[in-house]
């Protein structure tokens, strides 16, 4: 994530990017054929509709609910970090000739979000605002004041309210398929209650003051608050920071005053931050507890293929690292 640097020089520098990012999103789109679109591009009556979700989650989660009635396609793929994304020339093509476009919000789509509002402003819809997802709900940042984190997806009720609303964007863009999309939407949310059902009872057997793990960066804060733990990121929302020698002086403290034995890289990270974990770990003699999906699910074929997969592979292992921490405590002298 980017935030606007507020000084003067910040700000000027932000305004020659923005123009910059309009006049390359203008000329993309007269080279292709794509004017400024003011509706819809499809029509349902001849042809399914086209939906265009921003991140791999986004893009599962859509395509359950669409079911054979409309065409999703994604425009991040299999492993890329969102808050880094770097926008593709075929980007803003692929959204201003979206029906829909789902996008998660709280600025987690960074330089991408710019490109939305550039080509889809009338066809994307904000998840995390559709969905009401504000006042207790929401989980701010320690390092960018004011500025929400965007991992809704770590709280699969949470989420729920999510998967929701694609059927409700979904419906409203296709009236004549509106009874399929809302069923969909209402089987894949019993699925997400069943899954933090789940969840919750994978985490009763793990001790309230054995909850503590580290992770590459703050990605999994709602799923912390979910499930009564306490995680500890490198850095903090957003993989665009750059670690500081206090944090990671902070990070080496906890395991060694708390001896937190629970240390977890990412997929979906820049190998800097993982790093910096595996150090940690190193220098307390500690094996990494395993891989963690984030901000981007696996490969079909992996555990972490589907939304679903992603959070119980996340889950196992985060209570099997948890558990054999305990027992590793339980057998000290």
């Amino acid at each position: 994530m980017t935030l606007t640097n507020q000084t003067s020089g910040g700000t000027r520098l932000h305004s020659r990017f923005t123009a910059a990012l309009s006049a390359c999103v203008m000329l993309l789109l007269t080279a292709t054929g794509c004017g400024d679109r003011n509706e819809p591009a499809g029509d349902a009556s001849h042809g399914p509709i086209t939906v265009v979700a921003t991140t791999t989650v986004l893009e599962d989660v859509a395509r359950q609910i669409a079911g054979g009635d409309a065409q999703v396609l994604g425009i991040m793929r299999v492993g890329e970090d969102p808050h880094v994304y770097e926008v593709r020339p075929q980007d803003a093509v692929t959204l201003s000739k979206a029906d829909v476009v789902l996008a998660n919000g709280f600025h987690l789509e960074a330089t991408l979000g710019g490109v939305i509002d550039q080509v889809a402003a009338n066809t994307h819809v904000d998840l995390a605002q559709a969905a009401g997802i504000d006042g207790d709900d929401r989980i701010g940042s320690d390092v960018y004041a004011g500025a929400p984190d965007p991992h809704i997806w770590m709280d699969p009720k949470l989420f729920a309210r999510v998967a929701h609303q694609i059927g409700v964007a979904m419906a409203k863009a296709d009236p004549d398929h509106a009874a399929g999309y809302t069923q969909r939407a209402a089987q894949y949310t019993s699925q997400l209650n069943d899954l933090h059902a789940d969840i919750t009872q994978a985490f009763a057997t793990i001790p309230q003051d054995r909850r503590t793990l580290i992770t590459s960066h703050d990605a999994f804060n709602y799923y912390a608050r979910a499930y009564a733990l306490e995680i500890h990121g490198v850095v903090g929302i957003s993989t665009d920071a750059q670690p500081t020698g206090q944090q990671v002086e902070s990070l080496r403290a906890l395991v060694r005053d708390r001896g937190v034995r629970a240390l977890f890289i990412e997929t979906s990270t820049s190998p800097t931050l993982n790093n910096i974990v595996k150090k940690v770990a190193d220098e307390a003699g500690i094996a990494i507890g395993g891989t963690l999906y984030s901000d981007s699910l696996g490969a079909p074929d992996t555990p972490g293929g589907t939304y679903l997969g992603m959070m119980r592979h996340n889950t196992q292992v985060i209570i099997t690292a948890l558990t054999a921490a305990q027992e590793h405590t339980s057998d000290k002298p």
